[in-house]
């Protein structure tokens, strides 16, 4: 015989998986008051949940090497981006504005000097994405630039613009 579990049951359940969900995704994570730009070469990108990642390469000005993670949007932003699967291809120089993780939250990631939330993304040929939500956009572009930034098929939102 199997057990019946009380269906009242099931609510709080779901409410207590939505908000570890929702929880995941805040701005509370990064210091959105100090942005980085990253000029680098694309050695993978992923198109995964719960957010899109880029590794890239960076020479820095002594000719070393440094390896960057950017975090991204999530597949259903990209999917509203229109961006494919070959987007960021091997090989590709993309610019970078992102936002690195706060002090404490730092510490538990073992490479915190080179992993950031990327706001913005700008491809070879000069074209800046709104890439990630987090961070803000004015610490990354100038408010004249505004309009013609990439969002899929439409401009940056009201409330974006600062």
């Amino acid at each position: 015989m199997k057990p019946k579990w009380p269906k009242w049951i099931a609510l709080p359940v779901v409410f207590a998986c939505a908000s570890s969900l929702s929880a995941h995704h805040s701005s509370s994570l990064f210091d959105v008051s100090r942005s980085v730009w990253v000029k680098g070469t694309v050695i993978r990108f992923e198109a995964i949940n719960p957010h899109s990642m880029i590794w890239m390469e960076e020479r820095t000005e002594d000719g070393q090497i440094r390896q960057w993670t950017v975090e991204g949007p999530r597949l259903g932003r990209l999917a509203q981006l229109s961006v494919a699967g070959d987007f960021l291809k091997v090989g590709d120089v993309i610019e970078v504005c992102g936002f690195f993780y706060k002090e404490g939250l730092a510490a538990r990631d073992p490479f915190p000097d080179t992993r950031v939330h990327g706001r913005v993304l700008m491809r070879a040929d000069g074209e800046k994405w709104l890439w990630g939500p987090y961070g803000r956009l004015e610490n990354c572009i100038d408010p004249d630039e505004f309009s013609s930034i990439q969002r899929g098929t439409t401009r940056v939102r009201d409330d974006e613009v600062p």
